[in-house]
Protein backbone atom coordinates (compact mmCIF):
# COMPACT_ATOMS: atom_id res chain seq x y z
CA UNK A 1 0.00 0.00 0.00
CA UNK A 2 1.74 3.04 -0.79
CA UNK A 3 1.80 6.20 1.44
CA UNK A 4 -0.02 9.52 0.21
CA UNK A 5 1.63 12.96 1.63
CA UNK A 6 -1.12 15.20 2.41
CA UNK A 7 0.35 19.23 2.18
CA UNK A 8 -1.59 21.54 4.13
CA UNK A 9 -0.85 25.34 3.94
CA UNK A 10 -2.41 27.16 6.87
CA UNK A 11 -2.61 31.08 7.64
CA UNK A 12 -5.44 32.26 10.23
CA UNK A 13 -8.04 29.72 9.78
CA UNK A 14 -9.41 28.63 13.00
CA UNK A 15 -12.63 28.60 11.73
CA UNK A 16 -12.07 26.08 9.21
CA UNK A 17 -9.14 23.98 9.75
CA UNK A 18 -10.49 21.12 11.95
CA UNK A 19 -12.82 20.16 9.54
CA UNK A 20 -10.85 19.86 6.92
CA UNK A 21 -8.14 17.80 8.91
CA UNK A 22 -11.44 15.87 10.19
CA UNK A 23 -12.35 14.88 6.56
CA UNK A 24 -8.62 13.31 6.11
CA UNK A 25 -8.67 10.99 9.07
CA UNK A 26 -11.92 10.16 7.63
CA UNK A 27 -10.48 8.97 4.68
CA UNK A 28 -11.06 5.15 3.85
CA UNK A 29 -7.66 4.49 2.64
CA UNK A 30 -5.53 5.18 5.77
CA UNK A 31 -1.89 5.10 4.44
CA UNK A 32 -1.36 8.48 4.32
CA UNK A 33 0.61 11.78 6.13
CA UNK A 34 -0.78 15.10 6.58
CA UNK A 35 1.86 17.70 6.80
CA UNK A 36 0.67 20.80 7.97
CA UNK A 37 2.75 24.14 7.16
CA UNK A 38 1.29 27.07 9.74
CA UNK A 39 2.80 30.14 7.65
CA UNK A 40 2.90 32.07 10.53
CA UNK A 41 -0.57 32.65 11.96
CA UNK A 42 -1.85 35.25 14.34
CA UNK A 43 -4.84 33.17 15.42
CA UNK A 44 -5.70 30.11 17.03
CA UNK A 45 -4.96 27.93 14.08
CA UNK A 46 -1.72 26.44 15.04
CA UNK A 47 -3.00 25.28 18.77
CA UNK A 48 -5.93 23.43 16.58
CA UNK A 49 -3.84 21.74 14.57
CA UNK A 50 -1.67 20.71 17.35
CA UNK A 51 -4.44 19.45 19.40
CA UNK A 52 -5.20 17.18 16.48
CA UNK A 53 -1.95 16.07 16.38
CA UNK A 54 -1.89 14.59 19.50
CA UNK A 55 -4.80 12.64 18.67
CA UNK A 56 -3.32 11.03 15.15
CA UNK A 57 0.40 10.24 14.69
CA UNK A 58 0.29 10.83 10.96
CA UNK A 59 -0.71 14.56 11.12
CA UNK A 60 2.84 16.19 11.14
CA UNK A 61 2.48 20.01 11.87
CA UNK A 62 5.60 22.51 11.50
CA UNK A 63 5.92 26.41 11.86
CA UNK A 64 7.33 28.88 9.25
CA UNK A 65 9.05 31.81 11.05
CA UNK A 66 7.59 34.46 9.10
CA UNK A 67 4.70 34.82 6.77
CA UNK A 68 6.29 33.87 3.45
CA UNK A 69 3.12 33.25 1.66
CA UNK A 70 0.86 29.72 0.51
CA UNK A 71 3.52 28.82 -2.42
CA UNK A 72 6.56 28.81 0.12
CA UNK A 73 4.83 27.06 2.56
CA UNK A 74 3.40 24.29 0.03
CA UNK A 75 7.09 24.05 -1.13
CA UNK A 76 8.39 23.33 2.59
CA UNK A 77 5.85 21.15 3.12
CA UNK A 78 7.19 18.95 -0.27
CA UNK A 79 10.61 19.18 1.53
CA UNK A 80 8.72 17.15 4.08
CA UNK A 81 7.05 14.06 2.21
CA UNK A 82 7.96 11.39 3.14
CA UNK A 83 4.83 9.48 0.77
CA UNK A 84 4.76 7.70 -2.95
CA UNK A 85 2.25 10.18 -3.85
CA UNK A 86 1.34 13.54 -3.12
CA UNK A 87 -2.03 15.46 -3.05
CA UNK A 88 -2.48 19.48 -2.06
CA UNK A 89 -5.85 20.20 0.49
CA UNK A 90 -6.17 23.66 1.80
CA UNK A 91 -7.16 24.16 5.50
CA UNK A 92 -10.90 25.46 4.64
CA UNK A 93 -11.58 22.88 1.96
CA UNK A 94 -13.26 19.35 2.63
CA UNK A 95 -12.61 15.84 1.24
CA UNK A 96 -15.55 13.51 1.07
CA UNK A 97 -14.35 9.88 2.59
CA UNK A 98 -12.94 8.33 -0.54
CA UNK A 99 -11.10 10.77 -2.27
CA UNK A 100 -7.49 9.24 -1.98
CA UNK A 101 -8.69 5.73 -2.49
CA UNK A 102 -10.36 6.65 -5.87
CA UNK A 103 -7.49 9.41 -7.24
CA UNK A 104 -4.90 6.47 -6.10
CA UNK A 105 -6.71 3.83 -7.92
CA UNK A 106 -7.05 5.71 -11.10
CA UNK A 107 -3.15 6.51 -11.22
CA UNK A 108 -2.57 3.03 -10.88
CA UNK A 109 -5.01 1.78 -13.32
CA UNK A 110 -3.61 4.47 -15.72
CA UNK A 111 -0.39 3.50 -15.10
CA UNK A 112 0.87 7.13 -14.26
CA UNK A 113 4.67 6.23 -12.60
CA UNK A 114 6.34 8.34 -10.83
CA UNK A 115 10.42 8.03 -11.01
CA UNK A 116 12.42 10.54 -8.96
CA UNK A 117 9.91 12.38 -7.20
CA UNK A 118 6.48 12.20 -5.12
CA UNK A 119 3.94 11.93 -7.95
CA UNK A 120 1.34 14.78 -7.45
CA UNK A 121 -2.84 13.84 -6.84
Amino acid sequence: MNKISIIMPLYNNERFVQSAIESICRQNYPKWELIVVDDSSTDGSLEIVKSLAKEDERIKVFQMAENRGVASARNFGLSKAKGRYVAFLDSDDIWGKKKLRTQLFFMQKKEYHCLTQPMLI
